[in-house]
C-alpha cells in the first residue's frame, strides 16, 4: 500500500466559528474553496493597502538631510540672545573663579 502525502492549504486568518460555517456552507454550494472565496475579496484590500504604502513611502523620504531636519530647526524668540552658551549653562560663574 502506498502511501502518498498531499499538501493541505490552510487558511491563514482566524475566523469566528459562525463565520466559518457560513464560509463552508457557501464554499460547499458554489462548487468552490474557502480560501478562493477569501482570495477574491481580499486581493482588493492588498492591492488598496499596497497603494497607500507606497504613497507613504515617497511621501515620508527625504529629499536630503536639510528636508529631514527642517522640523526640528528652533524659530521662536531667544531669551538669552546676548548670552554664550556657557554662560547659559553655568549661571555666568565662568570669569569668577
Amino acid at each position: 500500500m502506498t502511501y502518498n502525502k498531499s499538501k493541505i492549504k490552510v487558511l491563514p486568518i482566524k475566523l469566528a466559528d459562525a463565520l466559518y460555517q457560513d464560509l463552508k456552507y457557501v464554499a460547499e454550494k458554489q462548487h468552490t474553496s474557502m480560501a478562493e472565496i477569501v482570495r477574491k475579496h481580499i486581493e482588493p484590500v492588498q492591492e488598496t493597502a499596497e497603494n497607500l504604502r507606497k504613497k507613504h513611502q515617497q511621501k515620508s523620504k527625504p529629499k536630503d538631510i536639510f528636508e529631514d531636519l527642517k522640523h526640528l530647526i528652533y524659530t521662536g524668540p531667544l531669551y538669552e540672545a546676548d548670552k554664550t552658551d556657557d554662560e547659559i549653562l553655568y549661571g555666568g560663574k565662568l570669569g569668577e573663579y
